[in-house]
């Protein structure tokens, strides 16, 4: 199974969220399928560092799951497909983030997606069903995550 996770990044003030898969050597590599396209003019940014995101394999605790750890600064740490599953259903996305996005890449920083004020919440529903398929969120078993 690959594992995906959505990473933001800023470009001459477009916005970009970028799909990374976990590689066997533990690392994330980047690749070419881009997350909500077609929604960037309703992202205004990212929250502020809420946590990490960090590579299963360079995760210093040992875990249940086999995919990348989400810890949230407020929680306790998760699988992120399960992190992830539990923030949509409250209507929020989470993304990483990176301040180097050469060399080896084994953890982000984790963000949640912040929509602009005046977005409706239909284009919001739409944009966490796009989420969802792009990182597979609804083909993972929750007990092999």
């Amino acid at each position: 199974m690959s594992i995906k996770i959505p990473v933001y990044t800023e470009e001459y003030g477009t916005h970009k969220i970028t799909i990374y898969e976990e590689m066997e050597d533990g690392t994330f590599r980047k690749t070419r399928t881009q997350l909500l396209r077609e929604f960037r003019h309703n992202i205004e940014s990212i929250s502020v560092h809420e946590g990490e995101i960090v590579s299963n394999r360079y995760d210093r605790t040992e875990r249940e799951w086999n995919t990348p750890t989400a810890i949230h600064n407020y929680g306790r740490p998760r699988s992120f497909y399960a992190f992830s599953r539990a923030q949509i259903k409250k209507n929020k996305m989470y993304v990483g983030a990176s301040s180097s996005m050469h060399g080896r890449i084994v953890k982000f920083t984790l963000h949640e997606l912040r929509f602009k004020p005046t977005t409706s919440q239909g284009i919001k529903m739409l944009a966490a069903q796009k989420y969802r398929e792009a990182i597979e969120l609804m083909e993972v078993e929750s007990s092999n995550d």
